[in-house]
């Protein structure tokens, strides 16, 4: 089947570059999700890139821009895309997987503290073992958003501690005035 006979509203270049993969069944859910994204007047642009040098399999980079957002999403699909996870996926061009290390033993502790997770790598939908093909590139983006609010959570919380260390007497409990 034909990636342009199941979608005429992702444009023309897109659907030419998602025609490239062999497998029909690839180009109609990568086709179906980049879709899904165009309703929610995201930007999109795809690439069909195969490197001679290392002799890889075909990809297909997929770079997102969602609307009103800042984040730029880039993913590199391979043929074996939805039975495993992207290759790579990256925001504002850092890869997640970058983003997902913490090498700080304090911030390690307020996660175990605040959400039970010793390690975000090993809880991350891009961790084979979490990884089903029910999910799609949008849980990447939302993995990624509730990631950040995590991390965010953690550096108010330190920087709150620190004011306490500094500025206030210790029957001052601003933890609870702050996150209740």
């Amino acid at each position: 089947m034909n990636a342009t006979s199941s979608s005429q509203s992702l444009d023309s270049n897109i659907l030419f570059e998602i025609d490239r993969i062999q497998n029909g069944t690839i180009k109609k859910r990568i086709t179906n999700e980049l879709n899904e994204f165009k309703k929610q007047g995201a930007y999109m642009n795809v690439e069909y890139k195969i490197d001679d040098k290392e002799k890889s399999e075909p990809v297909l980079s997929i770079t997102i821009v969602l609307e009103n957002e800042n984040n730029v999403y880039n993913f590199d699909v391979s043929s074996r895309y939805p039975f495993r996870p992207p290759n790579n996926f990256y925001i504002n061009h850092i890869n997640y997987k970058k983003y997902l290390s913490i090498h700080s033993s304090k911030t390690l502790q307020e996660l175990k503290l605040y959400k039970g997770i010793g390690c975000l790598c090993c809880h991350t939908i891009f961790c084979g073992d979490n990884w089903t093909p029910l999910l799609g590139l949008k849980n990447f983006i939302i993995e990624f958003k509730k990631i950040k609010e995590y991390r965010q959570y953690i550096i108010y919380k330190m920087l709150v501690e620190k004011i306490i260390n500094k500025y206030l007497i210790s029957d001052i409990n601003l933890f609870q005035w702050l996150y209740v």
